[in-house]
């Protein structure tokens, strides 16, 4: 599973163009099983991936680079744990090589592939992708498959660009019941903007994504005081839809750092700060009730409007120009805020 922002040598001709979550294309005997793996609905259910979401690079057989590349996410290699050309690699994520991880997130890709294998084909397959887009599904052909041209893997969703750089301007909904809170953080910057270019306004801007830690608010609404709440009063765990959207969740600590760097810095552009490594909301509460110890049942309930199916920043301004990078794993920053909860008599 490759995610990167330089074509490999020789694959020129293979551009991954549009919007697309993840893809996965092993190659067995003579013939070829594709899976596309979406956030948003589509004919078939999302194919999980477990521990290998956060995965950019995950390897069996080492990896070689040619770079410069940079990518988003963890890398990984397991059992061989070479890695050629690692100086020219740019990972906005953990290095990860042949431990316990990338052991797991290799099993957890192994179910994702036979899982998706065991639904059979949803779509039809031609013997020459070029020119075609895959939608999400499940394609399989019993002879070999030929590529002459660019193949889009499009898998949808919200927001149309994954990761979010910060070029990416948005995709929201102006009159929907989350307009007023989406559109004000828009309009912030550009009030911002206009301050610094006609009256020298000395601006910094960051774009926060979701961050979580003590002291956060009982029912404000979010996915980690929700769920450490319910669990530690023993009361269901409320997931919304599937449970297989998305968040990226960034500890406190780590966001302050980034913004005391952001303002000790010259730079004038939006900074994206937040952690880059997905969970979905189901694996969260799960993770959440074993590390309080709780009896609670998980319950689905109906999707709000407009929630988005995906939310994660690309980092990469962010450790170019700050140095900064998330450092305090998922694991430990729910182990804090659990125990100051705790503390609370909550």
């Amino acid at each position: 599973m490759v995610s990167s922002n330089k074509p490999r040598a020789g694959a020129r001709r293979f551009a991954l163009r549009a919007t697309w979550s993840t893809a996965l294309l092993p190659l067995f005997g003579a013939g070829l099983l594709l899976m596309l793996v979406s956030g948003a609905s589509a004919a078939v259910t999302a194919v999980p991936l477990g521990t290998a979401t956060s995965f950019a690079v995950l390897a069996g057989s080492g990896i070689s680079n040619t770079g410069p590349t940079t990518i988003t996410g963890d890398l990984g290699t397991f059992p061989t744990t070479t890695v050629v050309g690692s100086a020219s690699i740019t990972a906005n994520g953990a290095n990860h090589a042949g431990d316990a991880v990338t052991q797991g997130a290799k099993d957890d890709l192994v179910t994702a592939y036979n899982t998706a294998a065991g639904e059979g084909p949803t779509n039809p397959i031609v013997a020459d992708l070029g020119g075609q887009t895959l939608t999400p599904g499940v394609y399989n052909s019993a002879s070999s498959i030929g590529l002459t041209g660019d193949l889009t893997l499009d898998a949808g969703g919200d927001p149309l660009v994954h990761p979010q750089p910060e070029t990416y301007w948005g995709n929201v909904n102006p009159i929907g019941p989350r307009g007023v809170y989406d559109e004000s953080k828009r309009v912030s910057e550009a009030f911002a903007m206009v301050f610094m270019n006609a009256r020298g306004v000395e601006v910094r801007i960051a774009r926060i994504f979701n961050t979580f830690g003590p002291r956060m608010r009982d029912h404000d609404g979010r996915a980690v005081p929700q769920f450490v709440t319910q669990a530690l009063a023993g009361t269901p765990l409320t997931v919304y839809g599937d449970g297989t959207q998305t968040r990226s969740l960034c500890y406190v600590d780590d966001l302050i750092e980034g913004l005391i760097r952001l303002l000790g810095s010259e730079y004038t552009q939006p900074v994206n700060l937040g952690n880059p490594h997905e969970v979905t909301m189901l694996q969260l509460a799960e993770m959440i009730r074993d590390a309080c110890d709780s009896a609670s049942v998980i319950e689905m309930q109906p999707l709000p409007v407009d929630d988005p199916q995906r939310r994660c920043p690309d980092v990469s301004v962010a450790l170019r120009e700050l140095d900064w990078r998330a450092e305090v794993p998922l694991e430990e920053g729910l182990r804090r805020t659990i125990a100051w909860w705790r503390g609370q008599g909550r």
